[in-house]
């Protein structure tokens, strides 16, 4: 995400929204890459909002944002019966 950032400020859409993409698209998105992602993407939507790419990247951080308050809101049913016992 770093790298996005960097790409962005740098005016290299197309390179930053990859970065984007494969730190998304990469398994256990952890909290600290959500942040970055939002961040990311505030920048892309701010600077950047007419290209195709970073719509596509707004709807990927927009899901996977989605995917991760679910989570939180429906915990792994298995953790919570252990902490039953």
């Amino acid at each position: 995400m770093i790298l996005g950032l960097a790409e962005t400020g740098l005016g290299h859409v197309d390179e930053a929204v990859a970065a984007g993409r494969e730190a998304l698209d990469s398994n256990g998105v952890v909290w600290p890459t959500l942040v970055l992602a939002g961040k990311l993407d505030q920048t892309l939507m701010r600077d950047h909002k007419d290209a195709a790419e970073v719509g596509d990247y707004h709807d990927l951080y927009l899901d996977m944002t989605a995917r991760a308050s679910s989570e939180l809101q429906h915990p792994d049913p298995a953790l919570a019966s252990k902490d039953k016992e």
